[in-house]
C-alpha cells in the first residue's frame, strides 16, 4: 500500500511540472491594448500601446520614454492618439482606475514640425499683393483652375515649396488678368473652379503614409492649410469675384447626360429701390450667358463636350444691395 502511495504521489508531482497545468496570470488590459511597440526601422514609423496607467493626463514625451524612444528625435501625432480606461480589480475588494494609450509615432525629419508649419500658416497669412483692379462694365470672365497642388505629399521640395509656388501664382494671375484688360479684353471678374486633389490625401494607416516617400503633413493639417491658401487667394481676387464649385475628382464622359443651372448675379444700380434681388431684363441675353459657361467648362474640360448638356436653368438678376457681383453654378450628372 505505502509503494502504491509513493508511484501516486510521484506521477502527481510530475504532472505539476507540465507547463500547460500552469495558471496563467489574468490579463491586466482590454483586449486589442496588449501593451508593446510594432515599428518599422525602414519608414522609422509605428505604434505605441502603454502599459496600464494610473494617471489620466500623462506627459507624452515620458510614453516616447518608456519605450526607449528619444521624444527630441519621435513624435506623436496628435490625431492618432487614442485612449481607453477601465476598472482593475487589484484584490480585497480594492478596485482602481487605468488608462491605456494608443499612438501613431514618427521620425521627426519625416514630418513637418510645428515651428515650420505655424511659419508657412503665418507666411500665408501676411501676404500681401498690389492693388486691385477696377471694375468696369460686366464683359467677360476670366477663369482660374485651381487643381492638383497635392498638400502635404513630400516630393517636389514639399509642402513649403507647394505652398510658395501657389502664393507666386496670385500674384501671376492678377497680373495675367491686368495684361489682358490693357490688350483690350473686356474683364471683369474671376471665375476659380476647383478641380480636385488640392490636398495629397492619406486617410488610412498614417505610419506607412508618413515615410520617407508618403506625407509630411496628416490630413487634417492638410486641409486646415488649403484652406488657408485658397481663402487668402480669394481675399486677394475679391474684387467683383465669381466663384464656380466642381466637385474634386469630377469625371465625365461623351455619353453621360448633364444638367446645369446658372444664376447669374450682376452688380446692383444705385436707381434700384429695395434690398432684394431683381431681374435683369438688359443685355446681355441669358442665353448668351449660358453658352459662354457652357463653353469654358467644355475648354477647361470639365465636361467632355458641352453637347451633353440636355436641360439648362438659366436666371440672371441684379444682386442684393451690398453684394457683388458672382455667378452660382450647379452642374450634376443625371442618372
Amino acid at each position: 500500500m505505502q509503494k502504491n502511495n509513493s508511484q501516486v504521489n510521484k506521477f502527481t508531482a510530475t504532472q505539476q511540472d507540465v507547463a500547460h497545468n500552469e495558471t496563467k496570470d489574468t490579463p491586466n488590459h482590454p483586449n486589442g491594448w496588449e501593451p508593446g511597440v510594432e515599428f518599422n526601422y525602414k519608414t522609422k514609423t509605428g505604434t505605441i500601446t502603454t502599459r496600464p496607467l494610473d494617471n489620466a493626463s500623462p506627459e507624452f514625451d515620458d510614453l516616447l520614454r518608456s519605450w526607449g524612444f528619444d521624444p527630441d528625435k519621435y513624435s506623436i501625432l496628435n490625431d492618432t492618439i487614442r485612449v481607453s480606461t477601465w476598472d482593475m480589480n487589484m484584490g480585497k475588494g480594492d478596485v482602481q482606475q487605468a488608462w491605456a494609450y494608443k499612438a501613431q509615432i514618427v521620425y521627426k525629419e519625416h514630418a513637418l514640425d510645428k515651428e515650420d508649419y505655424d511659419r508657412i500658416s503665418k507666411w500665408i497669412q501676411t501676404y500681401k499683393r498690389k492693388a486691385k483692379p477696377k471694375v468696369t462694365k460686366p464683359k467677360a470672365s476670366f477663369f482660374v483652375a485651381i487643381s492638383d497642388l497635392q498638400l502635404g505629399k513630400r516630393d517636389g521640395g514639399g509642402t513649403e515649396a507647394i505652398v510658395k509656388r501657389f502664393l507666386e501664382k496670385i500674384d501671376t494671375v492678377r497680373d495675367r488678368y491686368n495684361f489682358l484688360r490693357k490688350a483690350g479684353v473686356q474683364l471683369d471678374q474671376l471665375t476659380v473652379v476647383g478641380l480636385g486633389d488640392i490636398v495629397e490625401g492619406c486617410v488610412g494607416f498614417y505610419p506607412q503614409a508618413m515615410g520617407p516617400n508618403g506625407v509630411e503633413l496628416d490630413y487634417r493639417n492638410q486641409m486646415k492649410l488649403a484652406r488657408r491658401i485658397i481663402a487668402k487667394a480669394l481675399v486677394e481676387w475679391s474684387k467683383d469675384l465669381r466663384v464656380a464649385k466642381v466637385l474634386q475628382n469630377w469625371t465625365h464622359d461623351d455619353e453621360t447626360p448633364l444638367k446645369l443651372e446658372v444664376h447669374f448675379l450682376f452688380k446692383r444700380p444705385q436707381r434700384l429701390k429695395g434690398k432684394e434681388p431683381v431681374h435683369k431684363t438688359s443685355k446681355p441675353d441669358v442665353d448668351n450667358l449660358a453658352k459662354t459657361i457652357m463653353d469654358t467648362l467644355q475648354d477647361a474640360e470639365i465636361i467632355f463636350d458641352d453637347k451633353c448638356i440636355v436641360e439648362i436653368h438659366a436666371r440672371k438678376w441684379y444682386a442684393r444691395k451690398g453684394e457683388q457681383a458672382h455667378t452660382n453654378l450647379i452642374l450634376e450628372q443625371i442618372k
